[in-house]
């Protein structure tokens, strides 16, 4: 039974530092939206239009993704080896809870209920694939902490190896939805948005 409520409050530990990062993007989009949002006409109409008529190389586009999506998980797992860590890893929790919070908001904010069609639809269908991958990134990252403070036995190596390679596996999966076929669907959205 403390098996379990152990995983729980584990869980719920995990959420906690994305959802202050949410509620923090949320806040800031709200007090500083003339800034963000003004004269600069960040998320205009017209941008977001002109935006679907690019020419997408979806090879170039691929590579790109791969390098941003990658440095993350070496770098995560890298800095898991450190004393910090754990703070690492809640600091890109709580980075990548604002940055959601703040594209939600600004695109309700320009295009009301529209603009959280938007939001979803540049997220899907990889999302499916990130959002799994993270959640096993910050699972290893924490075994990693634990085992190198005790000591790491020939299971547990066994283990995060395994754990790595999925989300290696994972990382990759997502990174080509996201250059071959969520490309399509954003520019054909776009036309049409």
């Amino acid at each position: 039974m403390r098996e379990k409520e152990r995983e729980r409050l584990a869980l719920f530990g995990g959420l906690v530092p994305f959802l202050i990062g949410f509620f923090a993007g949320i806040a800031l989009l709200v007090f500083a939206r003339t800034w963000f949002l003004g004269s600069g006409n960040l998320m205009g109409a017209e941008r977001t239009h002109n935006i679907g008529y690019l020419d997408i190389h979806k090879n170039r586009l691929f590579f790109y993704v791969l390098g941003l999506r990658m440095r993350t998980v070496l770098l995560m797992l890298l800095l898991s080896w450190a004393p910090f860590g754990r703070f690492v890893r809640h600091g890109y929790k709580t980075w990548y809870g604002f940055c959601f919070g703040m594209i939600l908001t600004a695109s309700y904010a320009v295009y009301g209920v529209k603009g959280l069609w938007l939001v979803c639809i540049c997220l899907f269908p990889q999302i499916l694939l990130y959002i799994p991958a993270f959640v096993l990134l910050c699972h290893i990252s924490g075994r990693i902490s634990e085992l190198h403070a005790g000591g790491f036995g020939t299971a547990g190596i066994r283990q995060l190896l395994t754990g790595i390679g999925i989300v290696f596996l994972l990382v990759l999966a997502g990174c080509l939805v996201e250059g071959y076929v969520n490309s399509v669907i954003v520019m054909k959205m776009l036309k049409k948005f």
